[in-house]
């Protein structure tokens, strides 16, 4: 191969870069030029001006991130099927075996340019920030690694679903008509907390992950519902949470960013306080046999899967009506033990007198540590 041969310095040097046991493709070639005394080509037979054009590349790059929190970056590379087949003729023509492609070293290229620019570090395996650049069109995109947030939020507004509608127009992608977030707005729990999380840290869209749920008309009390939240495509890695904050009708509790994202669905406990009505009058006798129920009830409608009573009290409010609070695996099926179908045993069953679970509310929800019993969700 003749060193002068219609090459740029980087194609030139990247050639030669095995046998010289060299780092940098553009340095070596630079040298190899001045040492023949060749002329750089008006333009380069593989790359096409490519390796010319970067600097400009890497000025968007360097804008485009200039919003974004990050300590360590990646960036990844699209070339023109027409540039790759050059770059493999030649490395095939002159038997170049172990020579990098054209791709690694324009990514190599740009990484060691944006890192003198930004003072960021590459990192391959887990980087805050990855940009793609499009070399066929000198399109500039980045993605952020996702924040994730542990919590716990307390509702007192009743009539507030747990979960938001997913967006008509996107499905849950995240479009212009839900503001990226994927969601139908923010009259819920989950439409609350995105607002306030994703706020915080810039964040395009959050994703949930819930220890237990409640209806709509429930509420949740005491030390709150612990949940995490996976954000997307934040800007800020960062964010100065407060101890506690009034989301209307939510309150967040201790909102902190986690180290590493959580595993499974963790296992928790529970107290729930039901508002029971019966078809007919409960005598104290009745009630009695309520402050005994313990140990596993199964819910043979969930593949037979059992969850335990810890403990359970009974208040009378009515002839007809009654508290009863216990305190239970989750996942636990509150309203189908009060009513009856496919849990054994319920409350129906042992009042022997029809009932109905009118309102549930929840305090007191404990995660347990791993290994211990307990319910992943419910």
């Amino acid at each position: 191969m003749r060193a002068g041969e219609d090459l740029c310095d980087h194609c030139m040097g990247r050639a030669f870069m095995v046998r010289a046991g060299a780092s940098d493709a553009g340095i070596l070639g630079r040298r190899l030029r001045r040492e023949g005394g060749y002329a750089e080509p008006a333009r380069c037979a593989v790359c096409r001006g490519l390796f010319a054009r970067l600097g400009e590349h890497c000025d968007e790059m360097v804008r485009l991130a200039g919003a974004t929190e990050f300590a360590t970056f990646l960036v990844g590379a699209t070339l023109r099927p027409s540039v790759l087949d050059a770059d493999d003729s030649m490395r095939s023509r002159h038997g170049l075996r172990g020579t990098p492609g054209i791709k690694s070293d324009v990514t190599r290229t740009l990484s060691r340019m944006f890192a003198r620019r930004t003072r960021a570090r590459a990192e391959a395996s887990s980087p805050d920030m990855t940009l793609k650049v499009d070399l066929r069109d000198g399109a500039v995109s980045i993605e952020t690694r996702p924040v994730h947030v542990a919590a716990r939020y307390t509702k007192e507004s009743r009539g507030l679903p747990q979960r938001q509608g997913r967006c008509e127009s996107c499905g849950g992608r995240g479009c212009v008509a839900c503001g990226r977030r994927g969601i139908s707005g923010t009259c819920s729990v989950e439409g609350r907390l995105a607002e306030f999380l994703c706020g915080a840290f810039g964040a395009r869209q959050a994703r949930f992950t819930w220890c237990g749920t409640e209806e709509r008309g429930g509420t949740v009390s005491g030390r709150g519902r612990p949940f995490f939240a996976r954000l997307s495509c934040p800007s800020r890695r960062e964010a100065r949470l407060p101890r506690r904050a009034d989301l209307g009708g939510v309150t967040v509790i201790g909102a902190r960013a986690m180290r590493s994202p959580p595993g499974a669905a963790p296992r928790f406990v529970l107290t729930a306080s039901l508002s029971v009505r019966a078809e007919e009058d409960i005598g104290d006798e009745a009630l009695g046999r309520l402050r005994a129920l313990r140990g596993g009830v199964t819910d043979y409608g969930s593949r037979m899967q059992r969850r335990a009573i810890h403990s359970a009290s009974v208040r009378r409010s009515s002839p007809r009506e009654f508290a009863l609070t216990l305190r239970v695996d989750g996942g636990f099926p509150i309203r189908r033990f009060v009513e009856g179908p496919d849990v054994s045993p319920n409350v129906s069953d042992t009042l022997e007198v029809r009932c109905s679970c009118e309102r549930a509310d929840f305090a007191d929800v404990d995660i347990r540590p791993a290994g211990r019993g307990g319910a992943r969700s419910g």
